[in-house]
């Protein structure tokens, strides 16, 4: 395979152009995946899906620690977002009913670090509208989507 090499400012700076405007847009959940953290706490990882502009689609994990002392809050904003509030309330997360729910996350952009190069993060998730149904919202089918 013949390919040009990348430097390594092109690398981190080739992804920026993919990259969804900070806002908020709505989501699907993937899947969720228990672990540990580095340092070895409890970990919730969360793989949402976005359609940005064009029905083009993102791909962004989020990484909650449910008993970090200043991350706490964001499984419960998670939760309530999906309308699973109710398991939240009882400490008990079931991660494979997580896949296929929706809500409402407003994104940012992390910027370059190192050879990280500059991503999407979930900076808040939006708590459900009460003038809207509570019903979970269900994953496009191949149909709604125009590709």
């Amino acid at each position: 395979m013949k390919f040009k090499p990348l430097s390594k400012d092109e690398l981190k700076n080739g992804d920026v152009k993919d990259l969804l405007p900070d806002g908020e847009y709505k989501f699907f959940v993937l899947r969720g995946d228990l672990g540990l953290s580095k340092a070895g706490n409890q970990m919730l990882t969360v793989k949402i899906e976005i359609f940005g502009d064009k029905m083009a689609s993102h791909h962004i994990y989020d990484y909650i620690l449910p008993e970090h002392p200043s991350m706490g809050f964001k499984l419960a904003q998670f939760m309530d977002c999906i309308a699973m509030g109710d398991q939240y309330a009882s400490g008990n997360l079931e991660v494979d009913t997580l896949t296929g729910k929706s809500g409402t996350a407003q994104i940012g952009t992390q910027q370059a670090s190192g050879d990280w190069p500059a991503k999407n993060v979930v900076k808040r998730y939006v708590p459900p509208n009460p003038f809207e149904p509570d019903e979970p919202k269900a994953a496009p089918t191949d149909e709604e989507i125009p590709f």
